[in-house]
């Protein structure tokens, strides 16, 4: 048999977005493990260097992408400046996002952390950048906006509810510099328009010299549900410990952007080494070859057990209102068939459902839920009463009294979060052990 030509070294932007999440990018002068199957761990915290100028070339190499230079190839220095396995991951995270630059830090909360350090600035005149906030947002998100961004470093929020795009027009002034919302929201899985935010936020910089940003924080989502810089965000943000890293076992957190915005990314990447807030080797190895090579897997199965169990507890008498972007009777499926779609374009709605329990009052519904989830600790086999989500695992937890505890009455009410309400992060469980536990919980 005639031995096939020789077709050289393989284009890995010739295959699908799936495939690139286990292979990245195929040739990487910065780090040779060609050898490996599966790239090492790498353990050690700095780097040899070969000639003293080679160490002043890194370090100019590294002061060159501060000042925002794209610089694909680079020698490594130092763990918390960059190391491999991190480059790696970062490289994967753009590949997901359909974006070109990525940037990983130690949590979720230290990636939003510093990107508002970054983005608000206070001008010559003492005059501040404002922000505005899509409300809800996560707990520690709403808390370290009220008590750091606005009380400690003086920066005006502006908070809102901006499920109608063109709302954004009312609450916009000329200091405001980010637009930051989530979509679906913690805990309520409410969406906001992300196209129709990108248009009113561009309609707005044609007078501007400096512009307007909009961030999504897409953790709910995940890069396989939604890709937000494809519909016209300037930066997405995630916690790696979710979806991404899909396990329950590390953290992390991750911003993504394109290359328009590399001076900004120059200044993220020197914050992150002043601060520290660098992930750990051993994280960003976990999450690059256990977490993002098998997300579309895991996606595709929690999604179908997600829309199983909606189906179950929407018609459940002990159920009020059930919140799911896959059902047809969501408030917003016309816009989550229209946003939440895969690689493949299939219609990607998630695996996290919000509910309330019957109850005329407030207390009523707070009680129900209690004892709801109280019933899921005691007796539940596949269902665990506990914070976090994404994971393969399916999390259940009570918003009002813990993950956004946090959050004032106002806030609360702003964002629509329900005393009663329950937050489930739908795992990989076979559905009807799911249904199971759920039945025996609401009955209890």
């Amino acid at each position: 048999m005639k031995e096939p030509a020789a077709r050289g070294t393989p284009d890995e932007r010739d295959y699908s977005p799936e495939s690139r999440l286990i292979y990245g990018r195929n040739v990487s002068r910065r780090w040779d493990f060609e050898r490996h199957v599966i790239p090492p761990i790498s353990a050690s915290t700095n780097f040899r260097f070969r000639t003293a100028r080679e160490g002043a070339e890194a370090f100019g190499d590294f002061a060159a992408r501060a000042a925002g230079e794209d610089r694909r190839e680079f020698r490594y220095i130092y763990d918390r400046l960059d190391e491999p396995n991190k480059d790696l991951l970062e490289e994967h995270l753009a590949i997901a996002d359909e974006g070109d630059q990525a940037l990983v830090f130690s949590t979720g909360m230290a990636a939003i952390s510093a990107l508002f350090s970054v983005l608000l600035e206070e001008g010559p005149s003492g005059t501040k950048d404002e922000a505005v906030v899509h409300m809800p947002v996560y707990g520690c998100t709403n808390d370290l906006l009220r008590k750091h961004i606005e009380a400690r470093l003086r920066f005006p929020v502006r908070y809102a509810d901006l499920t109608d795009p063109g709302s954004l027009r009312d609450h916009l002034s000329p200091a405001t510099r980010v637009v930051y919302c989530e979509t679906p929201a913690n805990p309520t899985v409410s969406l906001v328009d992300i196209a129709g935010l990108a248009r009113v936020v561009k309609e707005a910089n044609r007078a501007r010299s400096r512009p307007v940003l909009l961030v999504v924080d897409n953790t709910f989502a995940s890069p396989f549900c939604q890709r937000p810089l494809t519909l016209g965000a300037d930066f997405v943000c995630y916690s790696l410990t979710k979806s991404i890293g899909g396990f329950g076992t590390v953290m992390g957190g991750s911003l993504v952007t394109t290359n328009e915005q590399l001076p900004l990314v120059g200044r993220l990447i020197q914050h992150r080494k002043d601060t520290g807030g660098s992930l750990s080797p051993s994280n960003a190895w976990n999450i690059l070859v256990y977490g993002i090579s098998t997300l579309p897997l895991r996606m595709r199965r929690m999604q179908q057990n997600a829309l199983e169990l909606s189906r179950f507890l929407s018609g459940h008498e002990s159920v009020g209102a059930l919140f799911y972007p896959g059902m047809d009777d969501f408030p917003q499926v016309g816009l989550a068939r229209r946003q939440m779609r895969d690689y493949k374009g299939t219609f990607a709605p998630g695996c996290m459902l919000y509910l309330v329990p019957v109850g005329q009052t407030p207390e009523s519904r707070y009680e129900r839920a209690s004892k709801w989830m109280d019933a899921i600790a005691r007796e539940a086999y596949t269902i665990t009463l506990a914070v976090s989500l994404g994971q393969i695992r399916t999390l259940v937890e009570h918003p009002a009294g813990m993950t956004h505890a946090v959050v004032d009455k106002q806030d609360k009410s702003l964002g629509h979060i329900d005393s009663g309400g329950i937050r489930i992060s739908v795992g990989i469980e076979e559905p009807e052990d799911l249904i199971r536990d759920l039945t025996n919980a609401l009955s209890s």
